[in-house]
């Protein structure tokens, strides 16, 4: 419906058929506003935002027509550099080569031809006919390509074009390909003679010709046209003319000198020819063939005068032997009877004179009939070479009754031999088409024999619905198809058109059905239109425009209706539909404003998010590009042509902010990586005795268990600091405090003036670097576990390496006693039994089992409360200060991890944990 409407527009509504062609989702409809605009920048425009392939093209071409009609017609000439401007711009090399041929003005022309660069372009425009000569050959002057080259040389029909695309070859292999196949000769010669100059020359000595030389081969083409222009004569009919022509040729062939015997001879019997036929011609224009005066050379006897004149050489050749043929012979009963009745005494000088005009007319007969046979072989020469059978048969016939009629006598063999050789190739001629016309009878054979397979098939056939259309193409091809033997002719007719009979009996029924289906059809469209008619008052635009599009599928769903009810039936549908949609259309208007407002907040969102996108505040930019985010889904929908543009550009300034980001976090989290490995290889090499070893990069398995552990780091970081400040606060005598005191840079190492760092030394630099690194929990208590061990390495081998740091082992043990002492508050100790001889008195036995009893309900309780969980955390963060603290080497240190992991053992079981 939205495709009628389209093409029902007018020339005026060119807005609405534009947006049209932007914004309908069918590319259909797309297509035939395009076929509606008239603006050719407007639909490259259009073209530039087609997403649809065909659409796109369409669009393109329709321009590139409107530019070169515009451009090759306009009388402005402004325009027309406008137009071409803009197939410039569109880069439609083909367009460019369709308006050099059509530019009116040079200027616009050149500026075209100009803008050609591609090959194909070029060798179009150079093939082109109704372009320029100069154009045509400007372009070939710029083509490169080899092949190209060759092509034009060869089929080009315009010399000048042809030469000059002979003259940009310089490959042997198209120069040949060129003097074997170009259409023109000038072509093939130039490319001949570039091959020869490619050809590596040979020191041949060559003399200059001679004077004497030079004018014989002048004389020698003199005589063969004198030669030529002689013949020509002989075999003409016209004598008033031709006499002083032929006098001029026998006095200039005298002055020539002598000539080949070959041509001496030729032009002997041309001469004798002409000046035979020439007195016969004028004898048969003396008196009418009526008697002479004795007197007279050429008197012969009436009753030996020829009944009929020779005809012109122009004749046909048939025609003409037989005209020969038709004079009566000197011999016979003719003969005998002027012989009988041939005068005595003074009749003898009468008689001779008869006896010589007798010979005359005989010669003059035997050389008409020469001539008709030299026609009759020629065209038997000619029948040899081709030509259909049935026309060669009547011509071969006529000429033999033509040749029996000439009567030719025998001591002419050589015209009689080369008269049996034509007729023999003739023969032969006629034979083998006979052949070939019986072998394709029989080749037609199979072909029918297929149609009939064909047919019989449709007997079979499911698709009932093109069977009609199936049956009139199979007797469309039989009919295309050539004579078969004549016993199979009928055979083969009979079958294939019993079969066809039976194919449109199925047509037939296929047809009832179609027909009942039709009206089917048409009680459910009538059924349709008066839903549609319901619906067309209706103001539920939204829900209303959706069934209404329902009822269009189910519309073309339904298939066709009658013929003569169809126009009547689409028209009531279409009305109703109409009527909706013309009342709908305020509120599409209404709707594309607000769209349109929606698309200027978002174009304001665009800009801010792009000015945001370059910012290093990471946590704050990152906040305000959610919030412009949460904005943007708020805002609503905008036009379908702007959506995908603007959707775009806002994603692409978000996502160049937080892949910043992200790169930056990952370059900050391999840092840290780096700085840990660097650590652990430094405490290796305390403990290994090895001196202090250069940074090196992680290795894979490290870098990943340290990326794992720093996914937690972020997370818990802030909660376990504050924790460990809420357990350092109630703790009574600040133990926690302390340990936490000891991270923060008391006794830390000194730093080295340029001078090699002692172990203890490099021990305390360790752990003050790690102060200062962000890593998950697991990877510092690492860290920590493997600096203590160094640590405790080097007391047991220098008990004082550590005096007055942080490592100083009676500050670790003061450090290590207070937290102790707060881990055994939050889980004091089981007490010893008074005495442990002899049996417990009951009073003893129910004493344990109320204390058993209260720690089991203390740790329930614990285990279900906040304060269970405040103090599963006090226990980590004293676990987390124990391995922060040095180690304590000796007995008192071993006692003192003993007691720590006892009461926390005791605690975590207190809580459950």
């Amino acid at each position: 419906m939205r495709a009628d409407a389209v093409r029902e527009m007018s020339a005026d509504e060119v807005e609405l058929v534009a947006r049209i062609a932007r914004e309908d989702g069918d590319p259909s409809v797309r297509r035939i506003a395009i076929d509606k605009l008239e603006d050719a920048a407007l639909l490259a425009e259009l073209s530039a935002g087609e997403s649809d392939a065909e659409v796109r093209d369409r669009a393109r071409s329709r321009a590139a027509e409107l530019w070169v009609a515009e451009a090759g017609a306009a009388p402005d000439l402004a325009a027309a550099r406008a137009a071409m401007d803009g197939l410039v711009r569109m880069g439609d090399q083909r367009a460019l080569v369709e308006l050099v041929a059509r530019a009116g003005d040079a200027e616009v022309r050149d500026a075209a031809l100009a803008a050609l660069d591609e090959p194909r372009a070029l060798a179009e425009l150079a093939r082109h006919g109704g372009a320029p000569i100069t154009a045509r050959r400007a372009a070939v002057e710029r083509i490169d390509d080899v092949e190209v080259l060759r092509s034009v040389a060869v089929d080009e029909q315009r010399k000048e074009l042809a030469l000059a695309a002979v003259e940009r070859i310089t490959a042997d292999e198209a120069l040949e390909a060129v003097a074997a196949k170009a259409k023109l000769k000038a072509a093939r010669s130039r490319a001949r003679k570039k091959l020869a100059d490619n050809a590596p020359a040979e020191p041949v000595a060559v003399e200059a010709p001679s004077a004497e030389d030079a004018e014989d081969k002048r004389r020698h083409a003199e005589q063969v046209q004198l030669l030529g222009r002689a013949e020509k004569l002989a075999k003409g009919s016209e004598w008033t003319r031709s006499a002083e022509e032929m006098d001029e040729i026998e006095r200039r062939w005298a002055e020539l000198g002598a000539a080949e015997a070959d041509a001496n001879t030729r032009f002997e019997r041309a001469r004798e020819r002409y000046h035979s036929r020439r007195a016969a011609a004028e004898r048969r224009r003396g008196d009418g063939g009526k008697r002479s005066a004795p007197a007279e050379s050429d008197a012969r006897p009436a009753e030996t005068a020829p009944t009929a004149a020779a005809e012109p050489a122009s004749a046909p050749a048939g025609d003409a032997a037989e005209q020969a043929a038709s004079a009566p012979a000197p011999d016979g009963e003719a003969a005998a009877a002027a012989k009988s009745e041939a005068p005595t005494g003074d009749d003898a000088a009468s008689t001779e004179a008869g006896a010589e005009a007798s010979d005359t007319d005989r010669k003059q007969r035997e050389e008409q009939a020469l001539e008709g046979l030299e026609q009759l072989i020629q065209e038997l020469e000619r029948l040899g070479a081709g030509g259909k059978r049935r026309a060669l048969e009547r011509a071969v016939q006529r000429i033999e009754k033509a040749f029996d009629a000439l009567n030719l006598p025998a001591r002419h063999r050589a015209a009689l031999e080369r008269y049996k050789e034509a007729h023999q190739a003739a023969v032969v001629r006629v034979r083998e088409l006979r052949e070939a016309e019986e072998w394709e009878r029989w080749a037609n054979v199979p072909r029918q024999e297929a149609l009939i397979a064909s047919a019989e098939a449709l007997l079979t056939t499911e698709d009932t619905a093109r069977l009609g259309e199936r049956l009139k193409t199979l007797q469309a091809e039989w009919r295309q198809v050539g004579p078969v033997p004549q016993k199979k002719s009928r055979e083969l007719w009979d079958k294939f058109k019993s079969t066809c009979d039976q194919v449109y009996e199925r047509v037939k029924e296929s047809r009832a059905r179609a027909a009942q289906e039709m009206q089917e059809n048409l009680v459910r469209k009538e059924a349709l239109c008066e839903e549609a008619e319901a619906l067309a008052e209706s103001t539920d635009w939204e829900e209303t425009a959706e069934q209404i599009k329902q009822l269009q599928r189910t519309w073309r769903d339904i298939g066709p209706v009658p013929r003569k009810r169809s126009d009547a039936v689409w028209k009531r549908f279409r009305a109703a539909c109409d009527r909706f949609f013309e009342r709908r259309k305020p509120h599409l208007d209404e709707m594309l404003a607000e769209r349109t407002a929606h698309l200027e907040q978002k174009l304001a969102l665009c800009e801010e998010a792009e000015a945001l996108a370059e910012s290093s505040d990471w946590k704050e930019t990152a906040a305000e590009l959610r919030e412009l985010q949460k904005a943007w889904r708020e805002i609503g929908p905008v036009p379908r042509k702007d959506a995908g543009t603007v959707n775009k550009r806002f994603r692409a300034a978000c996502d160049r902010f937080f892949q910043r980001r992200d790169q930056q976090r990952e370059e900050e989290r391999l840092a840290r990586i780096r700085a840990a490995q660097e650590l652990r290889d430094e405490l290796q090499a305390i403990l290994d005795g090895r001196p202090r070893p250069s940074a090196a990069a992680p290795s894979p398995a490290e870098a990943d268990d340290s990326a794992a552990a720093d996914n937690a780091t972020e997370a818990g970081e802030a909660a376990a600091a504050a924790s460990t400040a809420g357990a350092a606060a109630d703790s009574g005598d600040g133990a926690a405090a302390e340990s936490v005191a000891a991270e923060s840079g008391d006794g830390a190492a000194p730093e080295s003036d340029g001078e090699a760092l002692t172990p203890a030394q490099r021990v305390l630099d360790v752990r003050s670097r790690l102060r200062d690194l962000t890593l998950s929990p697991s990877e510092q208590d690492q860290l920590y576990d493997l600096a203590n061990r160094a640590a405790a390495k080097l007391l047991a081998n220098d008990p004082v390496s550590f005096e007055g740091s942080e490592l100083d082992p009676a500050t670790s043990r003061q450090r290590k006693e207070k937290l102790c002492a707060r881990m055994e508050e939050l889980a004091p100790a089981p007490q010893t039994p008074v005495s442990t001889a002899g049996a417990q008195t009951a009073e003893q036995m129910a004493e344990r089992l109320r204390a058993a009893l209260a720690a089991n309900a203390l740790a329930s309780s614990l285990a279900a409360s906040t304060d269970g969980q405040h103090m599963a955390e006090t226990i980590t963060e004293l676990e987390r200060g124990w391995r922060r603290l040095g180690p304590v080497p000796g007995a008192d240190g071993e006692a003192l991890d003993a007691r720590f992991h006892a009461a926390g053992e005791r605690a975590r079981s207190l809580i459950g944990k």
